[in-house]
């Protein structure tokens, strides 16, 4: 069994502290008021800059991915989520492009990492593609059984033949907490797709 855990080269610290003291420091980063503009863009450079010496720190790409859709330039932050996706995937990879048995959330190493392929499952769904994205959605439920990021319920509602815009209206609240409704909705349509969620259903036992 391959667990994959990602690292990042200790000559990086350095810069990767930077990132983090910039993260902390990045309070005026409204884009509707001129120091948040002004501030905005500084940060981006050194995002940018960072991506560009550390390709293995997947960070700042989200960073920069959100700063982007909150701007509206929704296409410029799907191209660089491509990026980083394709930059993980093979990161996570073997020689034979086999992912690993195991990549779990609980170590926070890899929580960037399983992020961005979320999210790129998520930029599939919302495109149309579903079985590309259902597909991404299986691999990290496979990878990581307790499923601390909910795809279990992207599987569901694609199953379901939902598109990513009905979920989120149906079951997201105005916060971005999921709504009661969503558990009883889960388990109901367990019972009809079992085979999807047999080792995690026997994973879940583990805690009863």
């Amino acid at each position: 069994m391959r667990e994959y855990i990602h690292s990042i080269p200790r000559k990086h610290y350095p810069a990767i502290e930077r990132y983090f003291d910039l993260m902390e420091n990045s309070h005026d980063i409204d884009p509707d008021t001129a120091s948040g503009r002004k501030n905005r863009q500084k940060i981006k450079s050194e995002i940018t800059n960072l991506l560009q010496g550390i390709p293995s720190f997947f960070e700042p790409p989200l960073m920069l991915i959100d700063m982007l859709r909150e701007e509206g330039k929704m296409d410029e932050a799907d191209k660089l989520l491509s990026t980083s996706f394709d930059r993980v995937m093979s990161a996570i990879s073997n020689k034979n492009g086999e992912l690993p048995d195991l990549l779990v959330w609980g170590l926070v190493e890899n929580r960037s990492i399983m992020r961005i392929i979320v999210q790129q499952g998520i930029v599939f769904w919302e495109a149309n593609w579903k079985a590309r994205a259902k597909a991404l959605f299986q691999e990290i439920l496979r990878m990581d059984l307790e499923d601390r990021l909910g795809v279990r319920f992207y599987i569901l509602a694609i199953l379901e033949h939902m598109s990513h815009d009905d979920f989120e209206f149906t079951f997201i609240d105005s916060n971005g907490f999921y709504k009661e409704s969503l558990t009883p909705w889960f388990e109901k349509g367990l019972a009809n797709y079992p085979e999807y969620f047999k080792d995690w259903s026997e994973k879940m036992k583990e805690y009863e």
